[in-house]
């Protein structure tokens, strides 16, 4: 966060921007929680895809992906996945009901374009919520999921509740038979669009195993959640 957003986040949360508040925190299994916050400043227009920032402390945001939003209520959800003990993990894991909270956004994240019909979207854990608010708000495009993750069988049932349970659920290192899969479909129908989301190391392997099948890097589009900043093979590059 750039110093002058921290002096107005810091300035004018407590008057202006603190109007929201927890409803609930709804623990869902061993590490999905799904969280329901209330606000005024809610009542906005909320794009699928579009992510939020909540205060942590003075100097301290994290991101969140809301996976539904009510603009005449004020209300927005999202569900967090515990993939480690970082500051937002731990936040949403102890965030209790009626405590306040300073919300900034929604602003731009993923955005798919108006022409596209078809997706390939491939993502992990923290992305269901991402997966759900998608699929459900955006009727015109037909979705083809697939998912990775540390416990298929937690991961499931989460998958059901969310609508998802279409999806192609995966354990880790398995992303030679969601490639393949994936290029059956792409060599269907060349204009679909493939989205990979979440961990940067699964993103940057999956995308390197579609070129080896000849998929253009034009066709696909990527959306980092997280990763570790100090794995060399885990960054993005440009494609030359």
């Amino acid at each position: 966060m750039s110093t002058v957003k921290k002096i107005l986040v810091k300035i004018l949360g407590p008057i202006i921007l603190s109007r929201s508040k927890i409803v609930s925190n709804e623990q869902l299994s061993p590490h999905f929680h799904l969280l329901t916050i209330q606000g005024r400043n809610l009542k906005k227009e909320w794009i699928p895809g579009q992510k939020i920032q909540i205060q942590l402390k003075d100097d301290e945001m994290r991101s969140y992906t809301p996976c539904s939003w009510d603009t005449k209520a004020g209300i927005m959800q999202t569900l967090v996945y515990m993939h480690g003990k970082g500051p937002g993990a731990l936040w949403a894991r102890d965030a209790k009901a009626q405590t306040k909270v300073t919300v900034l956004g929604p602003k731009k994240s993923l955005k798919l374009d108006e022409e596209t019909k078809k997706v390939i979207f491939f993502g992990d854990e923290t992305t269901f919520g991402l997966a759900h608010a998608i699929k459900k708000n955006i009727p015109d495009i037909k979705f083809h999921f697939f998912m990775e993750a540390n416990d298929p069988n937690e991961s499931s049932s989460v998958l059901k509740r969310f609508e998802l349970e279409d999806a192609l659920l995966v354990s880790l290192d398995q992303l030679d038979l969601i490639c393949k899969e994936m290029a059956k479909l792409y060599a269907e129908d060349n204009s679909i669009k493939i989205v990979l989301s979440g961990k940067q190391q699964s993103i940057v392997a999956l995308r390197q195993k579609l070129y080896s099948e000849n998929i253009p890097a034009a066709s696909i589009g990527t959306k980092v959640y997280w990763g570790w900043k100090d794995d060399p093979n885990g960054k993005l590059k440009k494609d030359k």
